[in-house]
């Protein structure tokens, strides 16, 4: 599927390295968030060990997610400074948001329904 990027002149040599950048951080969220685990209703007849097995993928799933997301923080405060040193850039940033906010929200909401995983897996 082709998508097409937000251009100026300006972008190309200020906030392009960051926003390819942000969304290869985006896709490892969206690839780890797809990655299947299974419901509670599935896991209702593990034994032990596979209770175990279980949640030690679940672990490695919510570290990698955990990594990912403060990445992705961090890139945004990096283009937050850039904005702040080069207000052109805050058209740049709408650009993009107009053009990947479909996946952002997306991603929110996928973020959100793992923030509550977490929370029943570390209770």
């Amino acid at each position: 599927m082709a998508t097409t990027r937000p251009t100026t002149a300006v972008s190309s040599s200020s906030s392009g390295k960051l926003r390819s950048q942000i969304g290869r951080t985006k896709r490892r969220i969206s690839e780890h968030l797809l990655e299947k685990v299974p419901g509670t209703d599935s896991i209702n007849g593990y034994n032990a060990e596979d209770t175990y097995d279980f949640l030690l993928d679940l672990g490695d799933t919510m570290g990698n997610l955990l990594t990912q997301s403060r990445k992705l923080q961090q890139l945004d405060q990096k283009w937050t400074n850039l904005i702040n040193q080069n207000p052109s850039e805050k058209e740049i940033q709408k650009q993009y948001i107009d053009t990947y906010d479909a996946s952002r929200r997306r991603l929110h909401r996928r973020c959100h329904i793992n923030s509550n995983t977490n929370h029943l897996t570390t209770n």
